[in-house]
């Protein structure tokens, strides 16, 4: 497994999180966007702003729907990976960063104890450097 890969999923949890959120609010504006108001419509006019949060709201579905299946395919293995870790604090430290999109900065937090920023990062690229894995 290379950082790459693990970058790679990271930027896709994160991809899918940044959707479902902009997904949200296209729902909320579309609670607030009526058509109805009464005045007529010709067949040949511009969409109004319900058909476009809709045909938005149609798209994100569907960008929805291709992260997920992006994330579930490429999730088994960086569990695997994870899983061939023997120091539980490593895993631990992977798990957060690469399966649920961390900040180091959070992953730091999350960990706790005199784990800084940086010594939760360079336990991952020390270990990804050791080389004393086998590739899942």
């Amino acid at each position: 497994m290379t950082l790459e890969e693990l970058n790679l999923h990271r930027l896709m949890v994160g991809d899918l999180i940044n959707a479902r959120e902009l997904l949200e609010a296209v729902k909320a504006s579309a609670l607030h966007a009526s058509s109805f108001d009464g005045m007529p419509r010709s067949p040949y006019t511009i969409r109004d702003r319900t058909q476009s949060l809709a045909v938005r709201r149609a798209e994100l579905e569907s960008e929805i729907d291709g992260l997920q299946k992006a994330v579930k395919a490429s999730e088994g293995r960086i569990q695997a990976f994870i899983d061939t870790i023997p120091d539980r604090r490593t895993a631990f430290v992977f798990s957060l960063r690469f399966v649920d999109g961390y900040s180091w900065e959070q992953v730091a937090e999350i960990i706790g104890g005199k784990n800084s920023t940086e010594g939760v990062k360079s336990l991952c690229y020390r270990y990804l450097r050791s080389g004393t894995f086998g590739s899942p």
